[in-house]
């Protein structure tokens, strides 16, 4: 639906910042017994465009109850049975090979993508543009798919061609500025080619196409936080919680929980996890109450209280147990929790406190694959890659170099044939690591040449450490005032953020 008539006159700013649609978009066609799934699915996804996660959850669900053969919904419904989960994708795969264009390449895209095979995704990508030259979302998943190995040029040509033929396509304005600032885990442009100018125009676009959507708002808050003034941030999360109230938007809780990071980055812990509390309080979601309380263990680790953090991991553990969680998610959180605990006993340097954490991690995952009935060889070499990563990682912060290069000998057997341009590097990270704490700075150079700061901010800790190593000091320190204005959660800036204020305050 057209946000306004092109005809009708606006400010210039305006319509540099959302313009007007030059094409009919036209919809991928799908197919099901059920109008009203079909409905259901497409709202789904509009829910899960913006971020409300749960309420797309629940829409997907009840597609799939009006109609169990409906090819879309088997291959994107959220599960978390193992078994379940097969049985959708396998019925999805069955069922396409009757089904449209669209459908066939959806399953193979959806398979090349999990198997790790990104020029092949990208190529089904490609085709499906060729196929549908005037749906604005096929160049979507095309430029996603670019992003996705960080060819950044090609990604933004094709979300801009989106825009061309529909300038309300919300997750083309949500590629473009993903490049720009955090969200997630999204891959993102050098800082150098960052702009918080172009990051407020993708991000108006968004307000202006949705402007109900609590997602809008947290992308606003998180690039004034990335440039680190969280009191304009919290303004922009505080607008998202009234929204959020207004709409009766499931994503409630996770506005409270983006306020609580803006204290933890203003050093107020206290407040930042009384705020991590309210926004699980808020959550009508299990799952977000769990990530919420996790982001509050992950607090303890900014602050350097290790102690402190494995005090709220067990506590968190009993928040698991408590909630309605089925085996296979009480398995996924119980290991999720270890390994939370092995990085803060092994940076406390409780070598057997950590080893302990280490096996607990490998049991709990073990026993969460073995619940697949029909474990097949991606979640097989996946839990093997991690658990060789996670060893490597263990001998080298306890300084076994020579069992670190073994380990690291597994985890590159693993992952050496893989299409995507990152798989080799964890690997890298780790070996990089292991040289510069042998005493070749120059060697872990070479491994870390192609860990970006902007992607991977633990590692690049370690690579500005190899880089004042061998004299690159202009290199070190430009990457150090990065990560001490890095103002985004999770463990790995937790661990290394303070080292690298540290480094910049000298």
């Amino acid at each position: 639906m057209k946000l306004f008539n092109c005809k009708t006159i606006l400010p210039l700013a305006f319509l540099l910042i959302v313009g007007c649609s030059k094409s009919t978009d036209v919809d991928f066609p799908i197919t099901s017994s059920s109008e009203a799934a079909k409905e259901l699915y497409k709202k789904a996804w509009y829910y899960w465009d913006q971020g409300d996660g749960l309420k797309g959850w629940e829409l997907m669900e009840e597609a799939l109850s009006l109609d169990p053969d409906f090819i879309l919904a088997n291959l994107y419904v959220p599960t978390t049975d193992p078994n379940k989960w097969k049985e959708y994708k396998d019925r999805a795969k069955e069922n396409s090979k009757n089904g449209n264009d669209y459908e066939k390449l959806a399953v193979k895209m959806w398979v090349a993508e999990r198997e790790s095979r990104s020029m092949d995704y990208i190529n089904l990508c490609k085709e499906l543009v060729s196929k549908y030259p005037s749906s604005s979302q096929s160049y979507v998943m095309l430029g996603d798919a670019y992003t996705g190995v960080k060819d950044f040029d090609n990604a933004i040509a094709n979300y801009e061609k989106a825009l061309d033929i529909n300038s309300s396509q919300y997750l083309a304005w949500a590629g473009l500025v993903k490049h720009q600032v955090t969200v997630g885990g999204n891959t993102m442009l050098p800082k150098n080619k960052q702009s918080k100018k172009l990051a407020l125009k993708y991000a108006d676009g968004l307000v202006k196409t949705r402007p109900e959507a609590p997602f809008s708002y947290q992308i606003k808050g998180n690039i004034e936080r990335q440039y680190s003034d969280m009191e304009a941030a919290r303004v922009q999360y505080e607008k998202m919680i009234e929204v959020a109230e207004k709409t009766k938007s499931t994503s409630l809780g996770a506005g409270y929980n983006l306020v609580a990071h803006t204290y933890l980055f203003t050093g107020d812990y206290q407040k930042s996890r009384e705020n991590y509390e309210m926004a699980a309080s808020r959550s009508p979601s299990k799952y977000s109450k769990i990530s919420y309380g996790e982001f509050g263990v992950w607090s303890y680790l900014y602050e350097n209280d290790y102690d402190g953090a494995v005090k709220a991991l067990d506590e968190l553990d009993q928040k698991v147990d408590d909630q309605n969680f089925s085996e296979s998610e009480v398995l996924n959180y119980k290991a999720n929790n270890q390994f939370t605990k092995f990085i803060a006993h092994s940076y406390n340097q409780d070598k057997s406190g950590a080893y302990d954490a280490l096996q607990a991690n490998w049991r709990f995952r073990e026993e969460r694959l073995s619940l697949d009935e029909s474990e097949d060889l991606v979640s097989r070499r996946n839990y093997d890659t991690f658990n060789a990563w996670m060893e490597s990682w263990y001998y080298i912060l306890f300084a076994e170099y020579d069992k670190a290069q073994k380990s690291l000998g597994r985890l590159y057997a693993l992952v050496k044939d893989l299409q995507s341009p990152g798989s080799l590097d964890g690997y890298n990270s780790l070996s990089g690591m292991v040289s510069l704490f042998s005493g070749d700075p120059k060697k872990a150079v070479s491994y870390f040449e192609n860990i970006e700061k902007e992607n991977n901010v633990y590692f690049a800790y370690f690579k500005a450490l190899a880089l004042e190593g061998v004299g690159e000091n202009e290199k070190a320190q430009e990457i150090f005032t990065f990560l001490a204005n890095w103002n985004f959660q999770g463990w790995k800036p937790a661990l290394v953020r303070g080292l690298a204020k540290d480094k910049v305050n000298g």
